[in-house]
């Protein structure tokens, strides 16, 4: 089976039929999604259709064997400041988060444990960056943004 993930949408091919609604979160723009080294897809909170507000804080796990979302749970909403910019370290098991305030989050996607991080030097604050993972180097790469 092929796996394709486009812009947040998750595309299966291979006669995979799509899971049912009542399996599934919400529709949402601006989160977050990450794929972790034993091949789940990680989504990260967003914005419903509600508005312009990161309002939704959840945590979702989509499995292409089983072709099931599981919602893993929710975090802080304060704790993020609505845009960051994430990936998924393979290293650490951990997802890093970056915000617009400037703070470094890890969260392990296992336990839906969130911990602020304080590095002594860091990139400045900022909006609409973007995070991957560098297997090459083994780290995690922040570029992009702007001032907000």
């Amino acid at each position: 089976m092929k796996k394709v993930l486009f812009i947040g949408v998750i595309m299966v091919f291979g006669g995979v039929p799509a899971p049912s609604p009542a399996q599934t979160p919400v529709a949402r723009i601006y989160h977050s999604m990450m794929e972790t080294e034993d091949g789940r897809i990680i989504m990260l909170a967003g914005v419903s259709q509600r508005g312009w507000t990161m309002d939704l804080h959840d945590i979702w796990a989509y499995e292409f064997e089983s072709n099931r979302w599981n919602e893993l749970g929710d975090f802080e909403a304060g704790e993020f400041f609505g845009a960051y910019a994430s990936a998924y370290d393979r290293q650490s098991g951990r997802i890093i988060l970056f915000n617009r305030e400037g703070q470094t989050w890890t969260l392990d996607p296992a336990s839906g444990a969130v911990e602020r991080r304080n590095p002594e030097e860091g990139p400045s604050p900022r909006c609409g960056q973007g995070m991957v993972y560098d297997s090459g180097s083994d780290r995690v790469v922040l570029f992009g943004g702007f001032l907000c």
